[in-house]
């Protein structure tokens, strides 16, 4: 089944001059994680009419993404993949 919502590549919450930016690949805590993804939760627009992003990362060499951060409220630029990642960029 084809996945019809963009993949979101990269958010920054605040302004885009001074806010934090989150981007897929991206290493933080010192390298210790690695972000995996950044989903839009639809069924929190569907219930609160709210925007929400949650984004996953996964430890060291593990397998599994778990939800890190989840951000509502502020102000936030997106930027979606142009053409789909290829492996590198969301390993």
């Amino acid at each position: 089944m084809k996945n019809e919502n963009p993949l979101i590549r990269k958010i920054t919450m605040g302004d885009l001059k001074n806010g934090i930016t989150y981007q897929v690949g991206q290493k933080m805590l010192g390298g210790r994680l690695t972000i995996t993804a950044i989903l839009q939760d639809e069924p929190a627009w569907y219930k609160y009419q709210k925007i929400v992003y949650d984004v996953y990362v996964r430890e060291g060499g593990g397998v599994n993404s778990t939800p890190w951060k989840r951000f509502f409220d502020q102000p936030t630029a997106v930027e979606y993949y142009i053409t789909p990642p290829t492996e590198n960029e969301v390993a």
